[in-house]
């Protein structure tokens, strides 16, 4: 959402506000027509940056849809008739590990994580 934000304001200040500044007084608006144009093309590099330092929210909602997955895989074998009471109550527990030992995720440009570090 942040990456958003940022790339959103860059586009309002790039291509609305310092068009219109030029077009109303060149002259005098130079200053902010030069830093709006200039705050208008360093949002793409700072967003881009953003999400390639995993810090965009791209990650964290990976390592939680992974969780998501393990907790049903879990449990499918706590609702399978087929499997026996020990192993269902095994997948409870499991489940419910899950839930407490979750992966928490700081990643960094080094550091993204993978399905097989979660």
């Amino acid at each position: 959402m942040l990456g958003f934000t940022i790339s959103a304001a860059g586009l309002i200040a790039g291509a609305v506000v310092a068009p219109a500044l030029v077009a109303a007084n060149p002259s005098a608006n130079a200053a902010w027509i030069a830093a709006l144009s200039g705050f208008g093309g360093a949002t793409n590099l700072l967003s881009d940056n953003l999400q390639s330092h995993g810090l965009s929210g791209t990650y964290d909602a990976q390592s939680r849809n992974n969780m998501i997955e393990r907790i049903r895989e879990h449990l499918r074998t706590v609702f399978d008739g087929s499997k026996g009471r020990e192993a269902q109550l095994a997948a409870i527990s499991q489940a419910k590990a899950e839930c407490y030992l979750y992966l928490i995720t700081v990643p960094s440009h080094t550091q993204i994580p993978s399905k097989e570090n979660n």
